[in-house]
């Protein structure tokens, strides 16, 4: 212990007198360690910390995806499918349903919004909750007056906290509801890609139209598998399941599967690649952090030979040595521990402020014990791969060799190993970067590309349409729509407004189309269609332009000949070389309608994927079409507040829900912010990455100038000058760098095949991304080479023959 500890006080007294090489190499670890560390937290956050409920691993959640694009956004399942699941399914424990809800809350002043959801009576038990106060729904709450359940933060912020919370009636959407139950703190139940947690749950009653026996309407099936029972097993049950229910209701597009995730990984699931980027991109920048480390610790002992020959001359054995030499590295890995975890915790922070993803983890994002033991592992791991190599060199001094050499040779060969560290440096360098510039240039090409409309002074918001049996009466439907674009035209400054099933930027609903006079399957039978329902102002607010035909108008009524408005994408695929004006379609087994217009292409971002698409768009109008179209959207000279729309909608119905209240530049930038955010961060990594590596350039080159001072003092005594010293040192450099290079480049070829995914309209092998990097990297090594041997040209003959 004795030795212990004066190794330990002999480690911090030698790191103490070399200021420039502790603080270098401190503030190099802490970097790396500060954000691997950071980047797990937020990925254990999303990923790795299971969720509250129990056994939450067995929790999955159950969604339709099309089988001839596995990788499209999967669709919710028909509620009729889920009653039909239920009794026959023999994997789960138990299966219930769940969508989202606006709920207005009505009281003696202006009605109060939330968002919440409709739930079936059995959800606790499929998740595994017990309310903090009050009860779980029953199967007797079908029947009896509506009861709700609310979140704890409904129950501070809305009611008070009020302990006697529970019977209370709350009026909501102009339903007198009592509430049974309150729901723990830490209750929170997410689906796809949702950013917040409900703050009401309610029953999801057979007297409402939208859960009828035979009802379509969209839910979110989540169900317990049962002990021993894997998801592959239960998906292929229910994928069975669904295919017999699809062959009994021939009017249900067909080419879809059913798909079952962790609800965990759902909550993640347009995350999970920028996740999993990013923390690959750390990690390179910790394995060029730790060669960079291992470079200086080499450095250092081929300084230090004096130092360890003397000691083996007075009788320390290689162990001790080498013991001592680990000391000090372990020492160097603890302190850069300590400092990663400062530079983390403010990572953190700045991370959930800034929220990149425009949606946090149900839990906070904070330095756990596994995120504090990956921080402990690093400093260990560099300890001892990147500490052992300098120690067990030092350590086996040959004193007789080393006295007659006094030195000679020891540091070639440290340097030898340093400059493959400082190559592999080089070419860690260059993949992160070639990955980083393709990315940047795919997100470039897409923010430039076209978009189809103008965002600017138009603004959008969701509508949870009237609980007064509005939605299932088609007629009291189109009514209310009507008031609804009137009451927002008639706002000072409105120019005009529209509303559509469909909202900005996002594909929707799908389905098959026919053509008149040919084959089905050669009019593109497949669920690839988007089916917008629109009112006639729709084009004209969006700035949309009509390419040919007409737009719909307000005698395009239920009693008026059938029309239809294909998009751009559609003309071109279905209609090539013809006119598609005059032509009959029919969208699934709807009416056979006439197209009248075609219009511009509204390209579609959906969940921030770097991807911008042309769908098949198909419009009908709205007084054709009984669908519930929930988006408004309003050109104004200026903008609108929420409190203006929502006056006027309380002016007709209270009990409407007026939500997702945004600009549409703001639509546009929060469908971008993901790649936006991911590449700026990646971008951050590589610029670190690089000046690591400029680093591990500068001081190789330093500390090989240093020792070959007596070589230069001679070349420069026979005759040399200091230009060609000069380029003798800076070639050194670039050498090494290019050996790096040409690794490196290899490796971005294999990652760029990995990118391709979000390189949209960039090519992988981009040869002008390619030589920038290379032209870059090379640049910033010349940089690196050039400062020392800048030094090396001025070096005097007579001081440099005296050196040794």
């Amino acid at each position: 212990m004795g030795t212990f500890v004066t190794d330990w006080r002999h480690a911090f007294r030698v790191l103490r007198r070399a200021p420039a090489f502790t603080v270098t190499t401190v503030l190099i670890l802490a970097l790396a360690i500060g954000a691997n560390t950071a980047m797990y937290s937020i990925v254990d956050a999303w990923l790795f910390r299971p969720l509250h409920f129990k056994d939450s691993n067995q929790v999955v959640i159950v969604l339709r995806g099309d089988l001839k694009h596995p990788g499209a956004v999967p669709i919710f399942d028909f509620y009729r499918d889920y009653l039909d699941w239920k009794p026959v399914a023999r994997s789960f424990q138990s299966m219930s349903a769940m969508f989202w809800q606006g709920f207005a809350i009505i009281g003696s002043g202006e009605a109060d919004h939330v968002m919440g959801m409709n739930v079936t009576a059995d959800l606790f038990q499929t998740l595994g909750v017990a309310p903090q106060l009050g009860r779980g729904f029953t199967p007797s709450d079908l029947t009896g007056p509506p009861v709700v359940a609310v979140s704890h933060q409904f129950w501070q912020q809305h009611l008070s906290g009020a302990r006697n919370v529970l019977g209370r009636t709350l009026t909501l959407n102009a339903k007198p509801c009592t509430v049974i139950a309150v729901l723990p703190a830490w209750f929170s139940l997410r689906m796809e890609n949702q950013g917040f947690d409900p703050q009401i749950l309610a029953l999801m009653r057979p007297d409402d139209p939208d859960y009828a026996r035979e009802s379509v309407h969209p839910v979110a099936v989540i169900a317990r598998l049962k002990r021993g029972v894997n998801r592959a097993t239960a998906q292929a049950e229910l994928f069975t399941l669904q295919m017999s229910l699809d062959a009994r209701h021939p009017k249900v597009p067909k080419g879809f599967g059913v798909f079952l995730t962790r609800l965990q990984d759902d909550n993640a699931r347009f995350i999970h690649s920028s996740l999993v980027t990013l923390l690959a991109a750390v990690g390179l920048v910790l394995l060029i952090a730790c060669a960079n480390v291992a470079g200086l610790l080499l450095g250092r002992a081929a300084h230090r030979q004096n130092e360890m020959a003397l000691r083996a001359a007075l009788g320390s054995g290689r162990a001790r040595l080498a013991r001592q030499l680990l000391t000090e590295s372990l020492v160097l890995g603890l302190l850069g521990a300590a400092f990663g975890l400062l530079f983390a915790y403010a990572g953190i922070k700045g991370f959930t402020a800034a929220n990149p993803f425009n949606q946090l983890p149900p839990d906070p994002i904070a330095i756990h014990p596994a995120a504090l033991g990956v921080a402990l592992a690093l400093a260990l791991v560099n300890t001892a791969l990147f500490g052992a190599a300098p120690a067990w060199r030092a350590s086996r001094v040959d004193l007789n060799t080393f006295l007659k050499s006094r030195g000679a040779g020891v540091g070639a060969r440290a340097g030898l190993g340093r400059s493959a560290l400082v190559a592999v440096e080089v070419a860690l360098s260059l993949v992160l970067l070639t990955g980083t510039a393709l990315v940047t240039k795919a997100l470039v090409k897409l923010l430039d590309m076209p978009l189809g409309f103008r965002p600017e002074h138009v603004q959008v918001a969701t509508l949870s349409l009237p609980a007064d049996g509005s939605s299932s009466n088609p007629s009291r439907l189109a009514g209310f729509y009507s008031q609804v674009l009137q009451r927002i035209r008639g706002i000072p400054g409105v120019d005009s407004a529209a509303l559509t099933n469909i909202g900005p930027l996002v594909g929707g609903q799908t389905t098959t189309l026919s053509v008149a006079g040919r084959p089905a399957a050669e009019a593109g039978e497949s669920a690839l269609f988007e089916h917008h329902v629109v009112t006639p102002q729709y084009f004209e607010v969006l700035s949309t332009p009509l390419l040919h035909g007409r737009l719909f108008t307000d005698r395009d009524t239920g009693d008026s000949l059938p029309v239809a408005i294909v998009n751009d994408a559609v003309a071109r695929s279905v209609f090539p070389g013809a006119d598609p004006v005059g032509q009959k379609i029919r969208l699934g087994d709807g009416p056979w309608r006439t197209i009248v217009g075609v219009a511009g292409t509204l390209r579609t971002i959906f969940y921030n994927t770097l991807v911008a698409r042309e769908p098949l768009a198909i419009y009908v109008p709205a007084q054709q079409d009984a669908t519930q179209n929930t988006w408004i959207f309003w050109k104004s000279a200026h903008p609108l507040t929420l409190r203006e729309v929502r006056t006027q909608i309380d002016s007709i119905d209270k009990s409407v829900f007026v939500g997702d209240f945004r600009t549409m530049q703001r639509v546009v930038a929060e469908a971008t912010g993901q790649p936006r955010q991911r590449t700026t961060l990646l971008a951050g990594f590589a610029l670190l990455a690089l000046i690591l590596s400029a680093i591990g350039i500068y001081g190789l080159i330093a500390q090989n100038t240093a020792q070959r001072t007596s070589e230069i003092g001679i070349r420069m005594a026979l005759g040399a000058n200091p230009g060609d010293v000069l380029r003798m040192v800076i070639r050194q450099g670039i050498s090494i760098a290019s050996v790096g290079i040409a690794l490196g480049i290899a490796g971005a070829l294999s990652l760029g095949r990995v990118l391709s995914a979000y390189l949209y309209g960039v090519s992988p092998t981009d040869p002008a991304t390619y030589a920038i990097v290379t032209a870059l990297v090379l640049a910033v090594a010349a940089l690196a080479a050039f400062l020392p041997a800048r030094r090396a040209s001025r070096v005097d003959p007579l001081v440099a023959l005296r050196y040794e």
